[in-house]
C-alpha cells in the first residue's frame, strides 16, 4: 500500500526534492562566492564625538547604537579608521535619512535634501549613497549632519549608517549584495513560480470542479509573499529608484500577503459565520490597502507611518487563521480542511517562535515567521498539485466513460442516446429561428448480408456506410441509432445553402450508389430528408416521420427496381 502511495504522489515528490536541491545548490554557492567577494571592499568605522540637536558632545559607541527617539538632527565628528585613496567611492547606508558629509569643513556631498525629491515625497527611502573621495586620511576630521524622516527604528537607522561605512568601488559592493542575498532571492523565485503556476492552472481547469478562485487566490498569495520575501533593503535600493515606493514596497506586499491568506483560507471555511468574518476581514484590508496607497501617493501619509498598526495586524491575523482551521477540523465534516491544517500550524508554530525571538531578541526581523511562510506555501503547492492531478485523471475517466455512454462502438459516430440528447436539445431552442436539416438513412439488405456472409461482411458495410456519411456531413452531426439506420441533423444557414447541400449530396450518393465494395457486398442506401423549424406548433416527431416516410418510399422504389 505505501509503495502505492509513493507512485501515486512521486511526480509531487520529485518537484518538492527538485526546488529544495535548487534552494541548497544556491546557498553553498552563495556562501563560496561571498566569501570571495567580500575581499575588494573595506569597512571603515568613524570614531568621534556626536551631538543630538546641539547637546553637548558624547562618545560614539562602539556599536553604533544611540539611545534615542523622536525626531532628532545628530552630528558625527571624528576620524576614519583607515585611509581612502583619491577617486575611490565612499559608500554611506542612508535609510530615511538626509545627509550632509563634510572633510575638513568641505562640503563632499549631501542625499535625501528636500529639494532633491519628487514633490511629496518625504525620504528618498532605503538607499546606498556614493561620494567620490578627494584622498582621505585618518587623520582629516569628518563630520556628518542626519536627520532622520520617519519615527519607526528609529535606533537602528543610525546604528546601521554607522556600521555600514564601506569605500571601494560601487559595483563591487552591488555585487557583493546580491551575492550574499541569493539564497533568500532564490526562495522568492521559487515562491512566485509556483504562483504562476497556479495562475496558469487556475485557467487550464476553469472547467474542472476544482475551485478556481482557490487557485486565484494562492497564485495571489504567492506572488505577494514572494515579493514580501525576496525584498532585501540592501539590495532593494538599486532594483527601485523611484523613491515614492522604494521605501514601503514590503509592506504594500505585506499587506497583499494578508490579504490573500484570509482569503485563501476562507475558501475552505464552511461554517458560514466564520466565512463571514474573515470576508469581512479581507474587504476591510483591501479597503485599507486602496486608501493608504492612494494617500501614499499624494504624499499625506507614509506606510511607515502607520506601521506601528500594520505589524500587530500582521501578527493578529495568523493566528485568528490558524484559530479557524482548527475549527473548521474539529467540528465540521469538511474533509478539505486537513489539506490546510498542518500547514496552518507550522505557520502557528512560527508566529510563536518569531515573538519568542523579538521579545528576547533572538533572531528577530521576523525569519521565523517567514520560514513558517514557505513551508506553508510549498505544502499548499503540493496539495494543490495532488488536487489537481485527480481532477484530471477523474475528468479523463469521466471523458472514457462518457465516450462508452454517447459513442457507437462500431462507426465511432454518436450512438441513439447522443441523438435523443441532441433532439431534446434542439426542441429546447424553440424560441430560436434555427433551421434544422432532418435526415433519415437506412441500408439496404444488410440482413442479406448478415445471413448468408456473416456479421463480419455486415459490419464492414456499416462502416463504409458510415464512412460516406462522414465525406458528406460533419461526424458529429452523424448518428447511428439503429442495427442499419443513421440520422443526420445539421443546422441550415439558408434555404439556399441547404437545397444546395442537398443537390450535392444525391449527385454523391447516385455516383456511388448499388457500386460493389468487394464480393458479395453491395453499398445501397436510402434515404428521406425533411426541414423541422423549432417553434410552438412544430413538432420533431412529426418532421422525423416525414422524412422516415419519404426513406421508405425510396427504399420501396429500390427493392420494386431490382424486381423489375
Amino acid at each position: 500500500m505505501d509503495h502505492i502511495n509513493f507512485k501515486k504522489h512521486h511526480y509531487s515528490l520529485l518537484f518538492f526534492a527538485c526546488i529544495v536541491s535548487f534552494l541548497a545548490l544556491s546557498l553553498f554557492w552563495q556562501l563560496g562566492q561571498t566569501e570571495t567577494h567580500n575581499n575588494h571592499l573595506e569597512q571603515n568605522i568613524l570614531h568621534g564625538t556626536y551631538s543630538l540637536d546641539g547637546q553637548a558632545p558624547q562618545p560614539i559607541p562602539s556599536d553604533g547604537k544611540l539611545e534615542i527617539n523622536d525626531y532628532h538632527h545628530v552630528q558625527f565628528e571624528g576620524h576614519f579608521s583607515q585611509n581612502i585613496p583619491v577617486n575611490q567611492q565612499i559608500i554611506l547606508r542612508t535609510d530615511n535619512i538626509r545627509c550632509k558629509f563634510w572633510v575638513n569643513d568641505q562640503l563632499i556631498g549631501s542625499s535625501g535634501q528636500q529639494d532633491t525629491l519628487p514633490e511629496m515625497v518625504k525620504s528618498a527611502g532605503n538607499m546606498w549613497q556614493s561620494f567620490i573621495s578627494p584622498g582621505i586620511t585618518s587623520d582629516d576630521t569628518i563630520r556628518f549632519e542626519i536627520e532622520n524622516v520617519y519615527l519607526d527604528h528609529v535606533k537602528t537607522t543610525y546604528e546601521s549608517f554607522l556600521n555600514q561605512i564601506y569605500f571601494g568601488y560601487e559595483s563591487t559592493h552591488i555585487t557583493n549584495q546580491f551575492y550574499e542575498n541569493l539564497f533568500g532571492l532564490a526562495f522568492s523565485v521559487a515562491i512566485v513560480c509556483f504562483g504562476a503556476l497556479a495562475f496558469i492552472a487556475a485557467f487550464l481547469f476553469k472547467k474542472l470542479p476544482v475551485s478556481t478562485e482557490r487557485l486565484l487566490l494562492f497564485a495571489g498569495l504567492c506572488l505577494s509573499s514572494g515579493l514580501w520575501g525576496a525584498i532585501n533593503f540592501d539590495v532593494q535600493a538599486y532594483l527601485i529608484p523611484a523613491p515614492i515606493f522604494n521605501n514601503s514596497l514590503d509592506i504594500v506586499s505585506l499587506l497583499f500577503t494578508m490579504f490573500f491568506l484570509i482569503s485563501y483560507t476562507r475558501s475552505y471555511i464552511s461554517v458560514s459565520r466564520n466565512r463571514t468574518v474573515l470576508i469581512i476581514m479581507e474587504r476591510v484590508i483591501l479597503i485599507g490597502i486602496i486608501i493608504t496607497t492612494g494617500l501614499q501617493l499624494f504624499g499625506v501619509i507614509d506606510y511607515y507611518e502607520i506601521l506601528p498598526i500594520i505589524q500587530p495586524l500582521a501578527f493578529i491575523i495568523s493566528p485568528l487563521v490558524v484559530f479557524y482551521v482548527i475549527y473548521e477540523a474539529k467540528y465540521t465534516q469538511n474533509s478539505e480542511i486537513h489539506e490546510l491544517f498542518w500547514s496552518a500550524m507550522i505557520l502557528g508554530a512560527g508566529i510563536l517562535a518569531d515573538a519568542i525571538g523579538n521579545f528576547f531578541d533572538i533572531l528577530p526581523y521576523v525569519i521565523w515567521f517567514k520560514v513558517s511562510y514557505v513551508i506553508f506555501i510549498l505544502l499548499q503547492f503540493i496539495n494543490l498539485t495532488r488536487a489537481s492531478r485527480n481532477l484530471l485523471v477523474n475528468q479523463g475517466r469521466m471523458q472514457v466513460l462518457e465516450e462508452l455512454a454517447y459513442r457507437d462502438s462500431l462507426t465511432q459516430l454518436g450512438n441513439r442516446t447522443a441523438y435523443i440528447q441532441q433532439k431534446h436539445r434542439i426542441i429546447e431552442l424553440a424560441l430560436t429561428a434555427k433551421t434544422w436539416d432532418l435526415w433519415v438513412f437506412d441500408l439496404n439488405n444488410l440482413k442479406v448480408v448478415n445471413d448468408t456472409l456473416g456479421h463480419d461482411a455486415g459490419d464492414f458495410l456499416i462502416q463504409q456506410s458510415a464512412e460516406f456519411l462522414k465525406s458528406q456531413f460533419t461526424e458529429k452531426e452523424i448518428y447511428r441509432i439503429g442495427g442499419d439506420e443513421f440520422v443526420v441533423l445539421t443546422p441550415a444557414r439558408s434555404l439556399e445553402a441547404s437545397a444546395s447541400k442537398k443537390a450535392q449530396f444525391i449527385k454523391a450518393i447516385e455516383d456511388i450508389q448499388n457500386t460493389p465494395l468487394r464480393e458479395g457486398i453491395v453499398f445501397s442506401l436510402s434515404y428521406g430528408h425533411t426541414q423541422f423549424f423549432p417553434a410552438p406548433n412544430q413538432k420533431f416527431d412529426d418532421a422525423f416521420a416525414i422524412a422516415d416516410q419519404k426513406m421508405y418510399k425510396m427504399k420501396a422504389e429500390m427493392r420494386q427496381a431490382c424486381v423489375q
